[in-house]
């Protein structure tokens, strides 16, 4: 959680739901730098904004902790629809070229669920498959082990909703109509054309193919396993826990 006093707002940040691009909000708040819009700032230097660290330094401090829970005027936070959030973790992190995650995630993965697995890919973690992935999340989640990683796992545990009365809770569907609506109430001028309205971004019938083709390799007993496993998040913000792609 991050959080800026100046402008009196707290942030959940959710990986895979636009959080770099609300790291690049909060930046350009700290340095009070006029910017064209927040993907000019390099995530480097969005990573490294005080924000960052603030709420570790609370956390040592009830009183001030509380204070901050209780009496921001604007915590917000934004979520995605379960499914689809794991299947774009998957393409980014998994499926596409990204060395860091097959040696960490990748090659986990393939040693422990790929039976009868060739020395490269458990050398190189490369070639995860989506069930293979669905299978991973669904073993570290239940056994909460040390290779649970955050772009995969369900947002009320990382936001705690029902411990932090959030007043704005953003969706991944509306993401430009949603940040306009906070960056208005925080008075924060700022162009937003560069902001990626996630609900048109992609054409919405190619997106359902490639959901249903994605789910349509999971075996029926990990799709009751993994609905299980995200069923506080299809109830809390309101999605559908069995959508027309499962």
């Amino acid at each position: 959680i991050t959080l800026h006093p100046e402008s009196q707002m707290l942030y959940c940040p959710v990986l895979k739901v636009g959080s770099t691009f609300w790291r690049r909000v909060l930046y350009a708040l700290d340095t009070n730098t006029p910017i064209h819009t927040p993907y000019d700032i390099p995530i480097q230097k969005a990573l490294s904004a005080k924000h960052a660290n603030l709420f570790s330094e609370l956390k040592t401090n009830k009183v001030r902790t509380e204070h901050f829970l209780e009496n921001e005027s604007l915590k917000m936070m934004f979520v995605r629809e379960p499914f689809t959030r794991l299947i774009s973790g998957y393409i980014d992190k998994i499926f596409a070229p990204n060395p860091y995650f097959w040696s960490v995630i990748g090659k986990y993965i393939i040693r422990n669920f790929r039976v009868n697995a060739t020395e490269k890919s458990k050398k190189c973690g490369h070639d995860v498959t989506f069930p293979e992935f669905i299978k991973y999340v669904i073993h570290s989640e239940a056994t909460n082990n040390t290779a649970r990683d955050a772009h995969f796992t369900p947002i009320y545990d990382q936001c705690k909703p029902c411990e932090i009365k959030y007043n704005v809770v953003g969706k991944m569907e509306s993401f430009l109509n949603d940040t306009t609506f906070i960056m208005n109430n925080i008075g924060f001028n700022i162009t937003l054309l560069h902001a990626r309205n996630h609900s048109k971004h992609n054409k919405k019938q190619q997106k359902l193919e490639a959901l249903t083709d994605a789910f349509n390799q999971i075996s029926s007993e990990d799709k009751l396993k993994l609905r299980k496993l995200f069923l506080p998040d299809f109830k809390l913000f309101d999605y559908e826990s069995t959508p027309a792609y499962i």
